[in-house]
């Protein structure tokens, strides 16, 4: 069975390292990680598919804007005959403290346009969610927020998540259960 992982983000040069790219960060992280390359962009998205330890996988970063990922993930589910309990998507989280982790059952989409759009493509069905902290602004300027860079004092906390992810992702591939990932992560 095949899984694929989505990291969330927009494209392009000036959204790199931005609080709403983390999901992006995270997945590139760990195809670095395990020394995996990138192998096609086509229909808005670069994706490979790749094995880890005899794990089938599709790496997946939407390259339209975050608010249209769904178009993307819905592709890859169709030419891979992926099934949406297969799926683990990750993403930002304002709700969450800088650099904390949750992994979640996504019932709803909290706010998260890209999550939003997943969920409208695929009906509705659910799946994975990793959820990385980047906390709320402090002046309510959330645009602002999402497409700024972490601090210094941020760059630790989301450093460190991103390496925890790394374990969560591999999990994930080699067949680790949603409840086992979410006892042991959460």
């Amino acid at each position: 069975m095949t899984k694929l992982i989505v990291g969330l983000g927009n494209p392009g040069k000036k959204y790199d390292n931005t609080r709403h790219n983390v999901g992006f960060m995270t997945l590139e992280s760990f195809l670095d990680e395990h020394g995996f390359n990138w192998k096609k962009n086509e229909n808005d998205q670069r994706y490979s598919s790749l094995n880890l330890d005899g794990h089938r996988f599709i790496a997946l970063e939407p390259l339209t804007y975050m608010n249209e990922s769904g178009r993307a993930v819905k592709y890859i589910c169709e030419k891979f005959s992926i099934e949406s309990e297969n799926i683990l998507v990750i993403h930002d989280d304002m709700d969450l403290a800088t650099g904390k982790i949750r992994i979640k059952v996504e019932h709803s989409p909290g706010g998260h346009n890209g999550v939003k759009d997943i969920m409208r493509v695929l009906g509705g069905k659910e799946f994975v969610n990793l959820k990385i902290g980047t906390d709320h602004p402090e002046n309510g300027n959330v645009i602002n927020w999402v497409l700024g860079r972490f601090s210094v004092d941020e760059s630790p906390k989301i450093d460190e998540a991103i390496k925890i992810s790394s374990e969560i992702i591999a999990s994930f591939i080699k067949g680790t259960t949603v409840d086992e990932l979410m006892n042991k992560f959460n």
